[in-house]
């Protein structure tokens, strides 16, 4: 089955300065691709391609079978919603507690805002260490426990992708053992994933395709 599925794309930065050119590149249901490049702007940039937050500037773009319509930010909402992105750019709704953000998700498509945090999260809060702090709004933490719950949020959307940056970083040394073996249990889903890392055993673990990234030029490494 065909995850994502890209031809003729071509993408630029915000700043119009970096560009990127997917000529024909399908990623396919448990594939999970590791970016190899020399410049981590790019890798971001085809991440957010993925993503969908940038508009390409010519076509097209296929995500579990369909064309991803960039008319609107609502029509893109359905796709959004099975992507994972837990890349430098994610953010937290800085006027609303870290409970309160990783129950957002579901509260728009529920239409409820009376909703619990259901077991599986509890389960990934316990292990990253962020319980006692769920009540605590975004300015009261420090990053590295803002970045544990953007992590939680995005794996708990059980995700059709998930995109990745450096998440050695991302995670941290302190938990990092810790959430490799979150994903060693997403992994066990057949989930999609493509994602950025200079750890050579995080990489190894996981990756079983390569996507290369090089003179702007996006492609399949076979």
């Amino acid at each position: 089955m065909k995850i994502c599925c890209f031809s003729d794309y071509v993408i630029k930065d915000y700043d119009r300065k970096r560009s990127l050119e997917i000529k024909h590149l399908i990623i396919a249901k448990g594939d999970i691709c590791s970016i190899q490049t020399d410049s981590r702007q790019d890798a971001n940039l085809f991440l957010k391609a993925l993503a969908t937050f940038v508009k390409p500037e010519k076509g097209l773009y296929f995500f579990s079978g369909r064309r991803v319509d960039f008319s609107s930010y609502k029509k893109l909402l359905p796709v959004k919603k099975k992507i994972g992105y837990m890349v430098s750019d994610s953010a937290l709704l800085s006027n609303k507690s870290l409970r309160e953000n990783l129950l957002l998700m579901r509260m728009y498509f529920e239409n409820s805002q009376k909703l619990n945090i259901d077991k599986y999260t509890k389960m990934l809060c316990d292990t990253l260490n962020i319980t006692n702090k769920l009540d605590l709004r975004c300015a009261e933490v420090d990053f590295m426990i803002q970045r544990s719950v953007i992590a939680i949020r995005e794996i708990v959307k059980n995700p059709v992708l998930m995109l990745m940056e450096c998440p050695e970083d991302f995670i941290g040394h302190n938990f990092f053992k810790e959430f490799v073996k979150i994903c060693e249990r997403q992994v066990n889903k057949n989930i999609t994933a493509v994602f950025l890392s200079y750890n050579k055993d995080f990489i190894n673990k996981f990756s079983n395709r390569q996507i290369s990234i090089s003179d702007g030029n996006v492609r399949i490494k076979e």
